[in-house]
């Protein structure tokens, strides 16, 4: 009764060596007892006693027909023990052969395949829904986040030109109106330019320019620069290393991006301590690393995951556009290193990042 000629999987999977015409009008006894023999050859490979009882009362003729008033092919899927005892996903495709004489044509095939594939896709689905549902989040999130820090030094631009416009203050008071509209004036010049550079670093359009440097020199040359640009700070900026001299190629530009990004941080949260570059090379993985340490106020380990999200700023007061160490953690990324922060220091935070020693110039 049932037509097994749609799968050649079927006459092996399990011996269902059925009827291949499939086509019984049902109105005989004989016939309906066939029909329930062979129902019951196949609710005897089923694994559950339930599965068992789902099939009968799925297939039972009333069951059938009552769905074929709606639909034109009813399909019941059952998991089927095989002649090599494996258990494989099976559909049975019930139809109307002749409606008017109510004969009904019933055929097993082997879905296993099919459903796999199909859950596969599924999976697919749900992965690429989530990523987008992500992206969307983190596109609003960025936007919340560039318009609040864009408006805050405009705010201080617009408010304190407005009062050295009425007049009425002393000269020592408009020297500070203008000390405080120059500081947001570089702080919004820096958000534009942060922007404009993480915008060109994910959308993957900046080139890395490869030349051999040295990097000892580059990094004393960095640590002195900082230092000289930020005299009102209180903290001692330090450069350790074992080397006199060190020659790798790198993106000379970034390098000291990153290193400047990384040490300015650090100034911002520690007070009246030592800030120092550390440069070493970890002969075995081939990799230079750099760090910088400070004495600061550290960072939570709950917290030392985010820190290199776009906006995260863990003191919402401290000067600054939160999108740095997310352009660092592009920019090492980018050459091929890592970036993180050592769990086990706690004298305050350590950034570490690390760069290929063997790049071949392009």
């Amino acid at each position: 009764m049932f037509s097994g000629a749609s799968h050649p999987d079927v006459s092996d999977a399990g011996g269902d060596h059925l009827h291949t015409g499939g086509q019984y009008a049902l109105d005989s006894q004989a016939e309906q007892d066939q029909y329930e023999g062979e129902l019951q050859c196949l609710a005897d490979r089923v694994e559950t006693p339930e599965e068992k009882k789902r099939l009968s009362e799925a297939m039972e003729l009333s069951n059938i027909r009552e769905h074929l008033k709606s639909q034109d092919v009813y399909i019941v899927e059952v998991p089927l023990r095989s002649k090599n005892g494996k258990y494989r996903q099976k559909q049975i495709r019930c139809m109307y052969l002749n409606q008017q004489t109510g004969t009904l044509l019933l055929m097993l095939s082997d879905v296993e395949d099919i459903v796999k594939e199909e859950k596969e896709k599924q999976e697919q689905l749900e992965k690429a829904l989530k990523m987008a549902e992500a992206a969307n989040e983190a596109k609003t999130k960025f936007l919340a986040g560039m318009s609040h820090e864009i408006r805050t030094p405009l705010n201080s631009i617009v408010g304190f030109s407005d009062v050295l416009a009425v007049g009425g203050s002393t000269e020592e008071e408009q020297q500070s109106y203008y000390q405080i509209i120059k500081t947001n004036s570089d702080l919004l010049l820096r958000l534009i330019n942060d922007i404009l550079d993480l915008s060109r670093l994910e959308a993957n359009r900046v080139t890395l320019t490869w030349e051999e440097c040295d990097v000892v020199q580059l990094c004393s040359q960095v640590v002195a620069s900082v230092s000289f640009s930020r005299q009102s700070s209180d903290n001692q900026f330090l450069f350790s290393t074992s080397f006199e001299t060190f020659r790798m190629v790198t993106d000379v530009q970034r390098m000291q991006q990153v290193i400047i990004n990384l040490l300015s941080n650090a100034d911002k949260f520690t007070k009246r301590g030592k800030i120092t570059l550390d440069f070493s090379v970890n002969e075995e993985k081939q990799m230079a690393i750099f760090s910088v340490t400070d004495t600061g106020c550290g960072i939570p380990k709950e917290k030392q995951g985010l820190v290199f999200e776009r906006f995260e700023k863990l003191n919402e007061y401290a000067q600054g556009t939160g999108l740095g160490l997310s352009i660092c953690k592009l920019i090492v990324h980018k050459w091929s290193g890592s970036i993180w922060i050592d769990p086990d220091y706690t004298g305050g935070a350590r950034f570490v990042f690390s760069h290929p020693l063997n790049i071949e110039k392009e």
